[in-house]
């Protein structure tokens, strides 16, 4: 487990440290999927959800 914070690991994520979002996603995956399983009540539909937000996050990780 990493134990660098969440403003470090953006860093190294935004300067191309892919293990850095990685530990990213791992640490919040079970709060985003959580808050989409409420909206949606379907386990896949909010594994997607879950998914694509982590996409979205990666893609602009300039904006962070």
């Amino acid at each position: 487990m990493d134990d660098r914070s969440d403003r470090a690991l953006v860093g190294a994520s935004q300067r191309g440290d892919v293990a850095a979002f990685t530990a990213l996603t791992r640490r919040h995956w079970g709060r985003v999927y959580a808050v989409a399983y409420a909206e949606l009540l379907r386990h896949e539909d909010a594994e997607d959800v879950a998914q694509d937000t982590f996409l979205r996050a990666y893609t602009r990780l300039w904006q962070l």
